[in-house]
């Protein structure tokens, strides 16, 4: 299916009512944009994570933590150790 909707001038669009609902997309949801040979792609971070599985281990310490608290500990995992490397 094919709809159409208008970049505002705070370059914000819509998402047609049939899209959100035939992809259970909910208020304030998470989205990922990416560009793939001049077309634009969105998803929501958990199908990225579904569609990547298997290429990327997930720690095992992370396997049950909701999404973004996981992200949240990842960066601060990332951001102590690059320091650890200043001193």
């Amino acid at each position: 299916m094919t709809y159409t909707t208008t970049i505002t001038s705070k370059g914000q669009i819509t998402i047609p009512s049939k899209i959100l609902k035939a992809q259970n997309l909910k208020k304030g949801q998470k989205l990922l944009f990416h560009i793939e040979d001049g077309r634009i792609f969105i998803e929501s971070p958990e199908d990225m994570i579904n569609r990547l599985a298997g290429s990327i281990s997930i720690p095992d310490n992370l396997k049950k933590v909701p999404l973004e608290q996981a992200i949240k500990l990842a960066k601060q995992v990332h951001f102590s150790q690059k320091n650890d490397l200043l001193y």
